[in-house]
């Protein structure tokens, strides 16, 4: 039987860009994430220096708060580029180069240049995703979560069907007879 690939998803972001969405594997995932957390050097664990009677002996200090935070600086670091790598692989979108440049001049202008990995990335996170919800939705529909990623499709559909309406007070008994 021949391979017949399921229709790509897509996301509507709420400025009206929508997404193609090419699902990546766990493997190719965890590649990413091992190659970026290779890039981002390691935090030193700090010392002290002890001396019980045999001379001073250094001391590994890995509750130093410095070091804690400097850990958690990290991760923080690896997260980003780790998912900065997966939108650029895996959507598709026309970028909008005018809104784009518009907020690259004016990040310049207030001295906070944007400083992405591509430009579909800078237009996706900074022209594109006006809540942090949006990056989970995205990160769910790369990975292929199949619940969160329906979740994250039927949240951008239109609804112009009309909410539930009260039915009538003579068809409830002949509905809960239908059902018992």
């Amino acid at each position: 039987m021949p391979y017949l690939p399921e229709a790509l998803p897509t996301y509507t972001f709420k400025n009206g860009a929508v997404a193609t969405i090419h699902r990546i594997g766990q493997m190719t995932i965890a590649q990413i994430a091992q190659g970026v957390e290779k890039k981002i050097p390691a935090v030193s664990v700090p010392t002290f220096t002890t001396d019980m009677g045999a001379g001073p002996v250094e001391q590994p200090n890995p509750a130093s708060k410095e070091y804690q935070q400097a850990v958690t600086d990290r991760r923080s670091q690896v997260n980003m580029l780790t998912m900065d790598k997966l939108i650029d692989l895996a959507i598709d979108i026309d970028i909008d180069q005018l809104a784009l440049s518009r907020l690259e001049e004016g990040m310049q202008r207030i001295d906070e240049p944007i400083v992405e990995i591509s430009d579909k990335v800078a237009f996706i996170k900074h022209c594109c995703v006006t809540e942090g919800s949006e990056l989970s939705k995205l990160g769910a529909l790369i990975r292929g979560d199949v619940e969160e990623a329906a979740d994250a499709a039927t949240a951008t559909f239109s609804s112009d069907v009309p909410g539930p309406r009260a039915e009538p007070l003579e068809s409830a008994p002949l509905r809960g007879a239908l059902l018992a």
